[in-house]
């Protein structure tokens, strides 16, 4: 009787964690100089200014983020893609950045092999500019004023001299630890106007 109970448990458990993921909504902006910028076929563009990448979230999770100069995480990166996969890929195990924490630097590093790991544990560990969270929303900005080349020599670069006429940003929010969900994965492309 006590086996059956705890079978029963463990079920409606899971079953209530897939029905959680298959619903996951969130929501992403981009902003620049106090302006929302709108995407148009998921491809925002942008002056060479400072930005502020802006999730909306149903709760705190973490964020993960990689940003290339190529096209190559963007074709091959999809959902179902397992994060241990023997198959490595900028989202494996052990590829998340190390940085500052709460964005001091304002950096986002242009690596096609590895990924920004940001997070929110308490108001003196996490790695966004600003955040709000309540019970049923968490709101987070991470602004980027700094493109760190990774190839060859590393080098900061401020926004105003960047020499890239697009990058491709791929999103993952990770609400499971073993594959990326359908409905956690957001991909756009930023196009720089000469200002």
């Amino acid at each position: 009787m006590k086996t059956l109970i705890v079978s029963t448990i463990i079920i409606i458990f899971l079953s209530a964690s897939t029905t959680a993921q298959n619903n996951f909504i969130w929501s992403f902006e981009i902003e620049q100089n106090d302006t929302t910028i709108l995407p148009q076929n998921n491809t925002y563009t942008l002056k060479k200014y400072p930005f502020i990448l802006r999730f909306i979230l149903p709760k705190n999770y973490p964020v993960m983020i990689n940003l290339s100069s190529k096209q190559d995480n963007f074709k091959n990166i999809k959902a179902g893609l397992k994060f241990d996969s023997n198959e490595f890929h900028c989202f494996s195990f052990g590829t998340g950045m190390a940085e500052y924490p709460k964005n001091r630097t304002e950096k986002m590093y242009i690596n096609d092999s590895g990924h920004h790991f940001i997070y929110f544990t308490n108001v003196y560990n996490h790695r966004w500019s600003s955040f709000q969270i309540t019970n049923d929303k968490a709101i987070f900005e991470r602004k980027v004023s700094y493109l760190m080349e990774t190839d060859g020599k590393e080098k900061s670069i401020p926004i105003k001299d960047i020499h890239f006429k697009q990058l491709y940003i791929i999103m993952i929010i990770e609400i499971n630890q073993k594959y990326i969900h359908k409905n956690a994965i957001k991909k756009i492309i930023l196009k720089y106007n000469k200002n």
